[in-house]
């Protein structure tokens, strides 16, 4: 199956699109105790900070300052170091993820990153700094009589095919949840082949409450999963495409903007698949950060008191572009 793979990256660039109320909330963890605070802004885009200084983003969202609670973080001279792709996977030498570190070292908590990878099934949080949406649904007709398929926009639900939302302007960092649906091994052209798992947005029976969808300004964004009785770093944010049954989707030709709709999937990489402290030389521990800087460690974040209710690989050629 060909179809647009679009790459997270765009100016003005906010939130992770969420389906719940007017789709502005979700602009802190609230009770869901996962590590909120540790998602920053990258320029246009988004950055995880793991701990010890260390922060990991997308490699198309570039090294450059980072801005977590308010405050900026320059980047310490020479630390970038590109993620490799496993010698045995067949795939590009290195992979669309960079790691750097910061000549400070923020108050936060060290992330566990995960050594397994999340399933079919798997509930997911999605933290990103992408594009805010419209306040109303959208709903489209779909005429498959013509390729491409003619989608009409229409105010009656009895008569729409496709239900979902446009994108808006704004800026916070918003966190949206989903289910995995599978893995599959993407390539982003320069930055390398990614091993992957996906998430698809959905409006209808059986979508979540927070159903979340990556836009642009989301690459470098976090995936985190409740796994062995912690939250946990699963996966980061790298592109989107459509899975939908239709061709001729509204947003083809908005490459800066894509649209959130039934059948528009997420793809974020398995970080359970990458060494991302190459070999240990990298130590994300609050340990390490305190013996370097002599801080107090922070407390780490507590765990919730109960976990959130709620493949095959495929080498892909698509036309790409960035969100």
């Amino acid at each position: 199956m060909f179809t647009a793979i679009t790459l997270a990256t765009a100016p003005c660039a906010q939130a992770v699109l969420i389906s719940s109320g007017d789709g502005s909330g979700n602009t802190s963890a609230g009770e869901v105790e996962f590590a909120f605070d540790n998602v920053g802004q990258r320029g246009s885009a988004t950055a995880v900070y793991l701990g010890n200084g260390y922060v990991l983003t997308a490699n198309h969202v570039g090294t450059g300052s980072v801005q977590l609670n308010g405050q900026t973080y320059e980047v310490e001279a020479g630390s970038t170091r590109r993620v490799q792709n496993p010698e045995s996977s067949g795939l590009s030498t290195y992979t669309d993820l960079k790691v750097f570190r910061l000549t400070e070292i923020p108050e936060l908590p060290a992330l566990t990153i995960a050594t397994e990878g999340v399933a079919t099934g798997d509930h997911v949080i999605m933290v990103g700094n992408g594009y805010n949406r419209a306040s109303e649904q959208t709903m489209w007709d779909v005429s498959t009589k013509t390729y491409p398929n003619v989608w009409t926009e229409t105010t009656k639900a009895n008569k729409a095919d496709v239900f979902g939302y446009k994108t808006a302007s704004g800026k916070t960092i918003r966190w949206g949840e989903n289910i995995v649906e599978g893995n599959q091994t993407i390539g982003l052209g320069t930055h390398g082949q990614i091993l992957s798992f996906y998430t698809q947005f959905d409006t209808g029976a059986g979508s979540l409450e927070h159903e979340a969808q990556a836009t642009n300004g989301d690459s470098g964004g976090a995936v985190f999963s409740y796994l062995n009785e912690e939250w946990q770093l699963v996966g980061i944010m790298h592109a989107v495409s459509d899975k939908s049954p239709y061709s001729g989707n509204p947003d083809d030709e908005i490459s800066s903007k894509p649209f959130a709709y039934d059948g528009k999937v997420t793809y974020s990489s398995d970080l359970s698949q990458y060494d991302l402290t190459f070999g240990g030389e990298l130590d994300f521990s609050q340990q390490a950060a305190a013996a370097v800087q002599g801080i107090q460690q922070p407390s780490p974040v507590p765990e919730p008191n109960a976990a959130i209710l709620l493949s095959s690989l495929a080498l892909i050629i698509w036309k790409r572009r960035k969100i």
